[in-house]
């Protein structure tokens, strides 16, 4: 990814006593790593003849073809048509024009933001003290097209990020915090890193509340880099509100993150710029709590974050597995309308597995439904509930319908059922979709998977051959779009 950019004028000692006015001819006022380009503005109170300069970079010197001109006040833009081609390393790398005593590098060295997405320029502004921000829309040549920069100028700020997850695939995380006392709008909203998430409509962070963008849902591109990469948040209105970097890798399964959460405000930081470790002022290394109150400390064996969210008639459950524990293994979730489960075997079974959220939970209108989230290790130990681990909500008489559209039932038809050894699953998808289905045991653990891609549309006959199962209950259930449908199966050997 493009990380951030340093820009220092140098101007040597010799060169400042033998003039009088040590002013560099030039300034670099617009860059474009992806396709690379420089823009330079000429502040000679004459025209200056650029053919030969050397532009030095990391992967070589760059030669100014002949015949090329620059004229006093306007500026001039350097690519591969008027030179013999820069190739830049975007993470990393530096332009040197001796002549002009200019020197540029980029990379978690810098103290500027670049342009995070291929495409987008970095335009030297006089917005938020000078610096460097990146054009949402290129523009060469011209003036003053980028967004103001606001970092730290908003309640909203990203509160923790998750770039080396290991202990289970699609695990990282980038995660927003508002720190006011009133919900925060953030629709339309950008979280940019190579490529653009835009938040969904209807998207509020309640007060000192959290919205997680999770690695499986990232958009195409979207990379978090473990060593060294850089995350901007933009509101609605494109305007640059917050950017957080880091240059080094901080370990597998730890997480990057402000603390206290979302703070310090650096609303105080004149010179905030969250660039690389140092700059990301109040940044540390801890545990990742995703959706949760940051912690530096080792929570030790227990689920955190537990929240719950109704999305139409349903009710969709999001917590934080104890990954820091060695020998954390699997988390059971239950269920009670009476009060919370205080034991794993309390109330309902509604999971048992690796997951961090649990989707479509049907609750009767004016019901209370109360969970409790359980940790499991590797050697049966299960964690002692407390308020993170719990959550209960209250389904409404009437229910909101403009919140998300609740998945529709699907139809499995499995036969034989009861049966021995196999048995064949029909269903039909309205379109050609990703389509997931999936067998599970009565504790709900996965135990096959039996299509997982993009099916054509109209009807489709798969079998399931459970030779190798103890008999018993299982459960068929199918993903598909805005269908789901679960099939009991009984096998019986």
């Amino acid at each position: 990814m493009r990380k951030v950019i340093i820009i220092s004028v140098m101007i040597v000692a010799g060169f400042a006593l033998a003039n009088a006015n040590p002013i560099p001819p030039f300034n670099v006022s617009e860059y474009s790593t992806s396709p690379p380009w420089i823009e330079l503005t000429c502040y000679a109170e004459d025209s200056l003849n650029l053919s030969g300069l050397v532009i030095h970079t990391i992967g070589g010197n760059v030669v100014v073809d002949n015949g090329v001109f620059s004229h006093s006040g306007q500026s001039i833009v350097l690519d591969s048509g008027n030179t013999s081609g820069f190739s830049f390393n975007p993470e990393g790398d530096s332009i040197v024009i001796d002549a002009m005593y200019i020197a540029i590098g980029f990379g978690c060295r810098g103290v500027y933001a670049v342009p995070p997405v291929a495409g987008e320029s970095a335009e030297w502004t006089h917005w938020h003290n000078g610096e460097m921000n990146f054009s949402v829309a290129t523009s060469p040549g011209t003036w003053g097209e980028a967004a103001p920069c606001n970092w730290g100028q908003t309640s909203v700020v990203i509160n923790e990020i998750n770039a080396h997850g290991t202990w289970e695939q699609g695990c990282g995380f980038v995660e927003l915090y508002n720190r006011s006392n009133a919900p925060v709008d953030i629709s339309g909203w950008q979280i940019v890193c190579d490529n653009r998430h835009y938040v969904p409509s209807s998207t509020i962070i309640p007060r000192h509340g959290h919205y997680v963008l999770d690695e499986r849902l990232f958009p195409g591109g979207f990379g978090l880099s473990p060593g060294c990469d850089n995350v901007y948040l933009l509101n609605a209105s494109e305007a640059l509100v917050d950017q957080v970097g880091w240059s080094s890798n901080h370990g597998e399964n730890v997480s990057f993150m402000r603390f206290p959460n979302g703070g310090p405000d650096t609303m105080n930081f004149y010179y905030y710029t969250g660039f690389d470790d140092a700059s990301s002022i109040g940044f540390s290394e801890g545990f990742p709590s995703r959706g949760a109150p940051n912690r530096i400390e080792n929570p030790g064996l227990k689920v955190i974050g537990t929240r719950a969210e109704l999305s139409g008639g349903y009710v969709n459950i999001y917590w934080t597995n104890p990954i820091w524990f060695t020998v954390f293994d699997q988390v059971i979730l239950r269920k009670s309308t009476t009060g919370f489960p205080q034991t794993p075997f309390d109330g309902e079974l509604l999971l048992e597995a690796r997951e961090q959220e649990y989707l479509y939970d049907l609750v009767l209108p004016g019901q209370t439904a109360y969970y409790t989230v359980f940790a499991r290790t590797s050697c049966g130990e299960y964690s002692i509930p407390d308020s993170e681990a719990q959550v209960s909500i209250v389904m409404p008489v009437s229910v909101d319908n403009e919140g998300p559209i609740p998945k529709k039932a699907a139809i499995l038809e499995c036969f034989p059922n009861p049966f021995n050894a196999r048995v064949t699953i029909n269903f039909a998808v309205d379109l050609p979709i990703a389509t997931e289905l999936s067998i599970y045991n009565l504790a709900g653990q996965r135990v096959a998977t039996l299509a997982d891609g993009v099916l054509a549309a109209g009807e489709h006959r798969i079998i399931w051959d459970a030779a190798e199962m103890p008999s018993g209950i299982y459960f068929a259930r199918l993903d598909s779009g805005a269908r789901i449908g679960i099939a009991k199966l009984t096998l019986m050997k």
